[in-house]
């Protein structure tokens, strides 16, 4: 199977640059560079996380060709760290509290749209049509796996899936009747976006349906323009911050490189691969403050 590297994280690339002081190009030659140990450890520490009482940290090798190789490296190591951390939240195998200061065994079922409610649904699915196959994009410790039958999970970070690989890396074996796809894209480019809903077409049946779901409108979710994002009124922003799930994206985790879904951005990948888009739905699961509202929708083929 090939192997596709993300696109260049330039939130890493930049505090690389910082860390170095000196401005730097990202195919520039690390034996042409400056580069000492102490550069490297400050990397390390840099990008080391610590959340939950459990630190995350990054080793960086010491033979890389490029800057960009080692952005690269830094961003792969980074956000397997973040999914193996925060993945954890939804099964109960990392202590986490809800906003305010209630522990939590799995938020799973207390989202409207998804979780629980979603495998209810696709239970009912499965007892018309027996056969039906499910594909989970994104599967994290394939939890969909433990309440459905004939489900095949791909993820790229968590080897508790049966496919580990990126989306856009993913040869489809047949085409799936029901695609569960919830979070797994809400990472860099539209470029990257685009990859990954061709192949997201590419698995889906003729008569399938996607579930899709993603975090709706991140960047904008406290700006005075937000537009369509919910918006909050809080004591402040500061207090806003301190009990909501973004917190952990703008403070703890802040070298993630997001993207930010729009319902505009949503029919425009979708106008553009061949799919069709349902009704514009928003979910919550309740426990943050302001919600962590996600867009949802039903996405199927689009016929002639």
């Amino acid at each position: 199977m090939k192997t596709y590297k993300n696109p260049l994280n330039m939130k890493i690339f930049n505090k690389v640059e910082e860390i170095l002081t000196w401005p730097v190009e990202p195919r520039s030659p690390m034996n042409q560079l400056p580069i000492t140990e102490s550069f490297y450890t400050a990397l390390e520490e840099a990008f080391k996380v610590e959340v939950r009482d459990r630190v995350y940290d990054i080793q960086l090798s010491r033979s890389h060709e490029t800057i960009e190789d080692l952005v690269h490296e830094i961003d792969g190591q980074y956000t397997r760290n973040y999914f193996t951390s925060e993945s954890g939240t939804y099964k109960g195998l990392i202590d986490v509290e809800d906003y305010q200061g209630q522990k939590i065994e799995s938020i799973d079922h207390k989202w409207q749209l998804r979780g629980k409610n979603l495998i209810e649904r696709i239970k009912k699915m499965q007892n018309e049509r027996p056969e039906l196959s499910i594909l989970d994009l994104g599967c994290g410790y394939n939890g969909y796996k433990e309440h459905l039958k004939n489900v095949t999970g791909v993820d790229p970070y968590i080897d508790k899936a049966d496919f580990v690989c990126r989306i856009q890396d993913f040869e489809p074996p047949q085409k799936y009747d029901v695609i569960i796809c919830l979070g797994p894209m809400n990472w860099y480019t539209y470029d990257e976006q685009y990859r990954n809903m061709r192949k997201l077409k590419e698995c889906l049946a003729e008569d399938g349906i996607c579930f899709w779901s993603h975090v709706h409108n991140y960047f904008k979710i406290f700006q005075e323009d937000a537009g369509r994002a919910h918006r909050w009124i809080a004591g402040s922003l500061e207090d806003a911050f301190k009990n909501n799930a973004f917190y952990f994206y703008d403070r703890i985790w802040q070298y993630n490189q997001y993207f930010n879904w729009t319902e505009e951005a949503l029919e425009s990948l979708c106008q553009l691969v061949g799919l069709q888009t349902g009704e514009m739905q928003y979910d919550d699961c309740g426990l943050y403050r302001p919600p962590m509202w996600r867009l949802f929708c039903e996405l199927r083929q689009l016929k002639d």
